[in-house]
C-alpha cells in the first residue's frame, strides 16, 4: 500500500503540485526538451508540440479525465521554476493507467525529485482505484529502471521501435521472402486474427494498450467511419496446413500520421514468416508517395532485426516496459 502523497507547499513555492494545463504547458515543453532533447518525427524534423504528442490518449478523452477530477500529471517547482514533470494517462482498459514523460531538469537531478513525483502519481492513481500501472523507459537508462524497481515495478519485456522513410523502403530479398504465401485476411477471420495477435505479441508490450477484441473486425459501419476519418487498415495472414492462422502483418494508414505496421507470429513459426509478411506490407507501402512507417518488435529477435535493416528500417528506440500491480488484495467488487 502506498503512503498518501503529501504535496509540499511553502514560502519558497517548492515541491510537487498538480499540473495546470492553462499555464504549465510551455515550461513543461522546455523541460522535456532540456531533459530528452528535441522530439523528431519519422522524417527527422523537429516537432515543436512535444507535450501534446506525448499524450497517447486523444484530447477529448484527456479533457474528460480532467472534468471527472483525474489529474493528468504533476510538476515539481523549485522557487517557482518547473524542474520536474510526470504525465498520467488513462488506458482504455479499466483500472490500468500509464505513466509517461517522467523528466527532471539536468541541473536538479539526484535530489529525490523523480521519486517524489512518482509517489504523487502512484498515490493519485491508487485513489482512483487503479489496479495496474505501466510505463516505458529507455532500455539503457539503468538509473531510471532501478528507481522503478524500488517502487515495485517489474520488467515485462523489451521492445525495439523501428522506423523508415516510405520512399527508401526496400523489398526483402527473394530468399528472405520465400516461404508460405501470405494473403489478405478474410472478414470472417477477425476473431482468429485477434487470438493470433495476443499469441504473437505480449499484450502488455503494446503501448498505450493492446488492440481491442474487435480490432480486426471490418464491417460496413467500420469502413464508412474509416473513410470519413481518412483511415485505411489492411491485414495479411499466413495459415498453417491445418488452416490455423500463424502469422499476420497489419498496416494502418491515417491522414497526416506515420503508417503503423504490426507483425505478429506465433512463437514456433518465428524466423520463417517475417520475410513473406514484410514483403506484402512493403509492396503496399510503395504505392504511397511519402511519409514514414513505424514498427514495434520484441527485443532479442536477431533474424527480424537483420531483415528490417536490409529493408532500410532504422532502430529508433529500445524501450523496456515495466508494470506495477497495486491493490492486489482488492477484488473488483470491493473497488466499486
Amino acid at each position: 500500500m502506498l503512503a498518501t502523497p503529501v504535496t509540499v507547499e511553502n514560502q519558497y513555492n517548492s515541491g510537487p503540485r498538480p499540473i495546470n494545463l492553462a499555464k504549465d504547458v510551455r515550461p513543461v515543453l522546455g523541460l522535456l526538451n532540456a531533459s530528452f532533447g528535441p522530439l523528431r518525427d519519422g522524417q527527422g524534423r523537429v516537432v515543436s508540440d512535444r507535450f501534446s504528442l506525448s499524450q497517447s490518449a486523444p484530447f477529448a478523452r484527456r479533457l474528460g479525465m480532467v472534468s471527472r477530477g483525474f489529474i493528468p500529471g504533476f510538476v515539481w517547482e523549485e522557487s517557482g521554476r518547473i524542474v520536474g514533470n510526470v504525465t498520467l494517462l488513462e488506458s482504455s482498459i479499466r483500472g490500468r493507467y500509464l505513466i509517461a514523460n517522467l523528466a527532471v531538469h539536468p541541473d536538479f537531478r539526484r535530489r529525490g525529485i523523480a521519486r517524489g513525483l512518482m509517489h504523487e502519481a502512484l498515490g493519485h492513481i491508487e485513489s482512483w482505484q487503479g489496479r495496474q500501472v505501466l510505463l516505458q523507459v529507455e532500455s539503457d537508462n539503468s538509473e531510471a529502471i532501478e528507481l522503478y524497481r524500488s517502487l515495485a515495478f517489474i520488467q515485462v519485456g523489451d521492445v525495439r521501435r523501428w522506423q523508415a522513410s516510405v520512399t527508401r523502403l526496400r523489398l526483402p530479398s527473394p530468399e528472405a521472402a520465400a516461404g508460405p504465401g501470405a494473403r489478405s485476411l478474410h472478414r470472417r477471420e477477425w476473431r482468429a486474427a485477434f487470438d493470433l495477435d495476443r499469441a504473437g505479441f505480449d499484450p502488455d508490450l503494446n503501448w498505450p494498450a493492446p488492440p481491442p477484441s474487435d480490432y480486426y473486425r471490418s464491417g460496413l459501419l467500420q469502413k464508412a467511419a474509416d473513410l470519413l476519418n481518412g483511415r485505411r487498415q489492411e491485414t495479411w495472414v499466413v495459415e498453417a496446413p491445418d488452416r490455423r492462422l500463424i502469422g499476420l502483418a497489419d498496416l494502418v494508414s491515417e491522414w497526416n500520421r506515420p503508417h503503423r505496421l504490426r507483425l505478429c507470429i506465433i512463437p514456433e513459426a518465428r524466423g520463417e514468416l517475417e520475410g513473406p509478411l514484410l514483403y506484402m506490407a512493403v509492396s503496399r507501402l510503395h504505392r504511397f508517395r511519402g511519409g514514414s512507417v513505424l514498427l514495434n518488435c520484441p527485443a532479442g529477435d536477431t533474424s527480424t532485426d537483420t531483415l528490417l535493416k536490409a529493408s532500410s528500417f532504422q532502430l529508433h528506440r529500445s524501450l523496456t516496459v515495466m508494470r506495477k500491480d497495486i491493490g492486489a488484495a482488492k477484488t473488483p467488487a470491493t473497488q466499486e
